[in-house]
């Protein structure tokens, strides 16, 4: 996908460094030649460090290759994500609350295009028609602790999803951080179609 005739990725960099983000970390697997010769030839005021996956480590496991040289939190994302977030204000927040894991988690309300029945005793007592569900995600945007990254082995395979379970049980101070600004995951076709259309893109 191409945001203002550059890559996407390249947009979420050039984003990053405008915010006082320089020293950014890319971890590639699939197409991770392309990606590498795509930044060789452009200018950047970042500083960019690429971390290739021989085998696939899952969404959190590049991050035990990480050379990590001072003790800041680190701010991990997804690539395929588009949003206008003031990086700022989550760190002052992680910082603020002496979290040690910061998720930032976005509101979703479902409709049902069924009505709900309720059970009890096996006998039906109720019918919710065409209920509104609401909940939070995971929106791919969190703040670690270097300790965090630390503990993992190298070259681990292992899931985001995973490594925060791992920590809740660690019991890890994990902290929500509420995401109101504009975000939209176009990690499927639906979603890239919808971005491209709200976005002209």
């Amino acid at each position: 996908i191409t945001y203002n005739n550059k890559p996407h990725l390249h947009e979420l960099i050039e984003n990053l460094v405008q915010q006082g983000l320089k020293n950014i970390n890319i971890c590639l697997n699939y197409k991770h030649k392309y990606f590498i010769n795509y930044f060789k030839n452009i200018k950047t005021k970042a500083n960019l460090n690429f971390i290739i996956e021989k085998i696939p480590l899952g969404t959190a496991g590049s991050l035990s290759n990480l050379n990590l040289k001072n003790n800041l939190p680190i701010i991990v994302m997804n690539a395929d994500i588009h949003t206008n977030l003031n990086f700022s204000n989550l760190i002052d927040f992680h910082n603020e609350n002496k979290s040690e894991f910061t998720i930032c988690i976005k509101k979703n309300t479902y409709v049902s295009k069924y009505g709900e029945i309720l059970i009890k005793d096996n006998k039906i007592t109720n019918i919710k028609e065409k209920p509104k569900k609401t909940y939070f995600f995971n929106s791919g945007i969190y703040i670690l602790n270097n300790k965090i990254i630390k503990n993992m082995k190298k070259n681990e395979k292992i899931e985001m999803n995973d490594l925060i379970i791992r920590n809740i049980k660690n019991k890890t101070k994990i902290t929500p951080f509420y995401l109101h600004e504009k975000w939209v995951d176009f990690g499927n076709k639906r979603d890239l179609n919808r971005l491209k259309k709200n976005y002209s893109l």
